[in-house]
């Protein structure tokens, strides 16, 4: 088996919402410093809840449009989440001229039927996977084409094991695996192991991070998008134990495990 002596990295999203326009030129105006870190690309995650919303979303892809020579490869990929079907489709058409790198999470997971029929209507390939478990949650969705990018998570899907069956089955259909994470070192470490090990990996979510107030030993730099081969034993990282207990405390609760959150624009309940 022959291993990848380097992993392609992505940095997270730009959160681009039809009720803060100044905020999306305040976070694509910083896009090129990434650039000199390391980084070239970034997902962009677009925002619109109700088809008669989606004017503005339109003037968000034409903004970023206008600006694409400041991306350039710092942007080349969209991340799009709705929970309405209509909405997916009037801003997948508006957004499919500009050729993001992959729509993810274009609706909700759990109706594969209807993910289904979005990927036929667009030729940008769509991404899903963090919030399916192992490979029989990621069978129905290869057996349905309802996507073409699968992001399995180390943590939920499975481990490492069960990863690396979800992307063989994934490499069956011709189709890549670009693991979710965002959970800590050891998730990251372990998804870039897989990500070295398997023929059909794509890109590595958050493959930028460096968590250096828990490592003992720093990450190898990401270089031109690339981080290098974590080659010491285990995982290839060691964790900084007195560090991780100077972090311990009291219990928080998570996001809104015991509030309810509601999107600025339109009301609706959302869970992040």
């Amino acid at each position: 088996m022959s291993v990848s002596p380097r992993v392609w990295c992505c940095d997270h999203e730009i959160e681009v919402r039809e009720s803060e326009p100044d905020r999306i030129r305040k976070r694509v105006s910083p896009l090129a410093s990434y650039a000199d870190h390391g980084i070239e690309t970034r997902r962009q995650f677009f925002h619109c809840a109700l088809p008669e919303k989606a004017d503005s979303s339109r003037k968000c892809g034409r903004r970023r449009a206008t600006r694409r020579d400041d991306f350039r490869e710092c942007a080349r990929s969209a991340r799009v989440w709705f929970a309405n079907f209509g909405a997916a489709k009037i801003l997948m058409k508006e957004l499919d001229p500009l050729k993001p790198f992959f729509y993810e999470e274009i609706i909700n997971a759990q109706n594969v039927d209807v993910m289904a029929e979005l990927a036929k209507a667009t030729h940008i390939p769509i991404a899903t996977g963090e919030r399916i478990f192992t490979k029989w949650g990621f069978q129905e969705i290869l057996d349905k084409k309802a996507a073409m990018i699968l992001q399995p998570d180390v943590c939920y899907a499975g481990g490492i094991t069960e990863l690396k069956i979800i992307a063989g089955m994934a490499e069956a259909y011709y189709l890549p695996i670009a693991p979710h994470n965002p959970q800590g070192p050891c998730s990251l470490a372990a998804s870039l192991q897989i990500g070295a090990s398997v023929p059909n990996f794509l890109i590595q979510e958050r493959g930028d991070n460096e968590y250096k107030d828990l490592l003992a030993k720093p990450l190898p730099p990401v270089k031109n998008g690339h981080r290098p081969l974590l080659t010491d034993p285990g995982l290839g990282i060691t964790i900084n134990e007195e560090a991780l207990k100077a972090q311990q405390g009291d219990p928080k609760n998570y996001l809104n495990m015991y509030q309810t959150r509601y999107d600025p624009d339109d009301g609706s309940v959302i869970d992040w």
